[in-house]
Formats: structure tokens, C-alpha cells, sequence
């Protein structure tokens, strides 16, 4: 790890319209079970899409908004020029502009001659966004985010989606009521890896972990924010804390880290030193989470004592 950080209790006021009053969370249980307020000393923030759901957008979104703006082109045209210029947006690191999808669809729209809001993407978002076509990715995650919330950990969703875009997934998975807190690029102004995001996600949290599949934006964001990451992803050569492998495991791992990242067209600097994109944890599925909090235990970013 690197050097730790102390988040100021200013960064997320008492005033701030995302939480329903001083002492409550934005999105809470409503079973009965443990409230943590945005006070916990415990945070974990995680990232949303395809770490904790499969969403709609690729398959199901991006075609329709094709379909409604192809102008003799083809529908698959189309479609990738929205990806590209998602993708291009990504490689150049400018994370606020590659979620804005509504931007996109505008820009092809009007180079189709439609016009500026032709296709109402949050509309077609809704649409999407049921079971049959959103879903969890892990089947145990809805009862392992309530026992880190009943421990005692303040649950935070931090995607740099937009909130019309990631509220109605949220709703149709079941996640929407078992959170504290969904912080959003569009609320938030920043985005993954830019530390702010993480540092408006753990407000006065002394003990802070991220979880996320993505090694620029999560794994690298949260080490260059001095959080204690964890990569969760399926087709991970090792799981379990990084700090036990052996030399040739570690070099193992830094080169599955570069193929993902590389897979995922990441943002990354080129002077970057291989240690920043290396995870303190790695699990491949969520229901591995306590107990590799248990093991990180004290490692686990713990803010500096004044």
C-alpha cells in the first residue's frame, strides 16, 4: 500500500441532496436490518457494471438506439460507432465524457440529419432494464452485501455510469434497497480513477476498500487514492491476498493484469509502474469478499492519526 489518507468530513456534508436527512442512508433495507449511517468508520465502495450486474446496455440498448437512428447506414454501423466513440473516450482517460451516452447518440443523430434528443437513451434504458435482461452477477450477492452491512461496513455503489442509466438496473436487481449509498459520475462531476471520486465515496471513513473489475479505473484509482483495492473477477489466475504469492505467481499475475487491461482498452500512462495496478486482494466471486476482508484485516486503508 501506499501512503494512507484521512477523507475530510466535509467532502459529503449533512446538506448533501444525496442523502435523505443527517443521520440516514440514500438507499437503505426496510426489513428491519442494520442501518449504517454515511457516520460508519468501515466504508466499501463498488463498482457496478460486471462487478455486481450484467447489464443491458451492450446487447439490447445500443441496438435500439441504432435502430432509430440508422439513416441508410447499417444498424451494426451504427452501433459500433457508438461503442467507438465510448471506447475513445475511455483511451484518452476522459471517463465523464465515455458514459454520456445521451452525448453520443446526439452526435450520431444529428450527423443522420434526426437531430439532437431523436432517441431518448434514458427511455430505452428503462425499457431494458428487467430481469430477463439485467442481471447479478454472482448469485450470493444481495445476502453478502447485507452481512458486510450488518458487520458493520457502510455499503457504497461508485460507477461512473450515470444516474438514469444505473438507477433502473439497480431497482430491477434487487441492489437499489440493499446499499447505502449509489454515488454517480453526473452527481459527483468526477469520475473513476480520479481520486475525488473515491475520496466523495468514503466521506469520513477511517477503514476503506474498493471493489471493482476494471484495472484502470478501479484497481489503479483506488491504490492512487490510497485505498485498499480488491479486483473481483472470474477468470483471475489467483485469488486471495496479493501480499502471499510467490515470485513467480506475482509475475504471473502482473501479466494477466496487463492482458485485462489491454481487453478493456484501460487508460493507462505509460510511465505507470506495474505495483499501481496490482490489487491488495483478488476474488472471483463475491461470496470469497468477507472473509478476504477478515485476512486484510489492519492493512486495510486506515486513515492517519492527527
Amino acid at each position: 500500500m501506499g501512503a494512507v489518507v484521512c477523507w475530510p468530513d466535509t467532502v459529503v456534508g449533512a446538506d448533501d441532496h444525496r442523502f435523505r436527512d443527517s443521520g440516514a442512508p440514500v438507499h437503505g433495507r426496510t426489513d428491519g436490518g442494520n442501518q449504517v449511517t454515511r457516520r460508519s468508520t468501515r466504508a466499501i465502495t463498488f463498482d457496478l457494471d460486471d462487478t455486481l450486474i450484467r447489464n443491458a446496455f451492450g446487447s439490447w440498448v445500443i441496438p435500439e438506439i441504432a435502430e432509430h437512428i440508422t439513416n441508410g447506414d447499417p444498424e451494426a454501423d451504427v452501433a459500433r460507432s457508438l461503442q467507438q466513440r465510448h471506447r475513445k473516450a475511455l483511451e484518452r482517460g476522459d471517463a465523464l465524457a465515455a458514459y454520456d451516452w445521451q452525448a453520443h447518440t446526439d452526435a450520431l443523430a444529428e450527423e443522420a440529419g434526426l437531430g439532437a434528443g431523436a432517441v431518448d437513451v434514458a427511455a430505452v434504458v428503462r425499457r431494458h432494464a428487467v430481469p430477463s435482461k439485467v442481471r447479478l452477477v454472482h448469485e450470493k450477492t444481495i445476502p453478502v452485501l447485507r452481512s458486510l452491512r450488518d458487520d458493520g461496513w457502510r455499503v457504497v455503489i461508485l460507477t461512473n455510469g450515470f444516474r438514469v442509466y444505473q438507477e433502473p438496473v439497480l431497482r430491477s436487481t434487487g441492489l437499489w434497497d440493499e446499499v447505502d449509498q449509489v454515488l454517480t459520475t453526473d452527481d459527483l462531476g468526477w469520475a473513476k480513477p480520479d481520486p475525488r471520486a473515491f475520496a466523495a465515496a468514503f466521506g469520513g471513513a477511517t477503514t476503506t476498500v474498493h471493489v471493482g473489475d476494471r484495472i484502470d479505473h478501479d484497481i489503479r484509482g483506488a491504490r492512487g487514492a490510497a485505498v485498499t483495492s480488491v479486483l473481483m473477477r472470474q477468470d483471475a489466475p489467483f485469488v486471495g491476498r496479493m501480499a502471499e504469492l510467490d515470485p513467480d505467481q506475482l509475475a504471473e499475475m502482473r501479466g494477466y493484469l496487463l492482458e485485462a487491461a489491454a481487453a478493456q482498452r484501460a487508460a493507462i500512462p505509460a510511465a505507470t509502474e506495474p505495483a499501481d495496478l496490482m490489487p491488495d486482494a483478488v476474488v472471483a466471486d463475491i461470496v470469497e469478499l468477507p472473509p478476504v476482508l477478515d485476512e486484510l484485516g489492519k492493512e486495510a486503508t486506515t486513515a492517519r492519526q492527527p
